[in-house]
């Protein structure tokens, strides 16, 4: 998501990194660590796969403080996604059975608020802080904090005994140039490969052999739209944001 920047424009937020420790029990809050209150968070949401597509979904505990907050990002990201450019037919189907047939049926304001906000030519790129594909933005302070969270869950989900609460976690939007493909293709051969749903999600990922303190995550979602993680316990990890990045409110604390 840097792409070419001014070093000088970017900022470290550290405050995002307060992190809770590590609880020594299972099952645990997969963001906050809480132990009770606990429910099967899918990932990603259940909503982004079409009901004929939803066999072997991914599931981590997590508590209701953390989960309530959390329900408009996947609303808004699964609009984001489906209005991507070239995405699958599972990809498709979200969009006119869910988005245009639901979602913005049920709340008029919504569709105004995204027409208003976020509605622009078609062009794939990040401008003034905003990631851009197909015809709808949407901004990083949403994207980046729904990856963080993702890779948090599939974290407590295929390594339960790395402590990922300590980490710096990074989340970069890879534009679809035949450059960046090669690039990411070939860091994806070198990760476990997980694919849920026809054309809705996949996901490469992997642990640092040698150190075992770092990662890294390849998304796809529905064959249009990859987002590139890394994550570790060296600040090196620690996202540089622009100066006017803003996260969205009312997240959880930890995420």
């Amino acid at each position: 998501m840097q792409g070419k920047i001014i070093e000088s424009s970017y900022i470290i937020n550290m405050a995002l990194y307060q992190r809770p420790q590590k609880p020594q029990e299972r099952p645990h809050c997969y963001i906050c660590g809480q132990l009770n209150e606990l429910t099967d968070d899918h990932l990603p949401p259940k909503g982004f796969f079409p009901p004929t597509n939803r066999e072997n979904l991914i599931t981590a505990p997590l508590c209701s403080s953390c989960h309530d907050p959390l329900k408009k990002t996947d609303e808004a990201m699964r609009v984001w996604l489906a209005a991507a450019a070239g995405v699958s037919s599972a990809g498709k189907w979200i969009w006119q059975n869910k988005v245009l047939g639901s979602t913005f049926r049920r709340s008029p304001k919504l569709r105004w608020n995204i027409q208003q906000r976020y509605f622009r030519p078609i062009y794939s790129g990040i401008k003034n802080g905003e990631i851009v594909a197909g015809i709808f933005t949407i901004p990083q302070g949403r994207a980046v904090p729904f990856i963080r969270r993702l890779t948090k869950g599939l974290l407590y989900s295929f390594y339960p005994d790395y402590n990922y609460f300590a980490d710096f976690f990074t989340v970069n939007y890879e534009l679809p140039t035949q450059e960046r493909v090669q690039i990411v293709s070939q860091l994806a051969q070198n990760l476990s490969a997980v694919q849920v749903g026809d054309g809705v999600f996949r996901v490469w990922h992997g642990i640092t052999a040698d150190t075992g303190d770092a990662g890294a995550w390849v998304y796809l979602f529905y064959e249009a739209v990859c987002f590139v993680c890394f994550h570790g316990k060296s600040d090196m990890y620690a996202q540089k944001f622009e100066d006017n990045y803003e996260e969205e409110k009312g997240l959880p604390p930890a995420l």
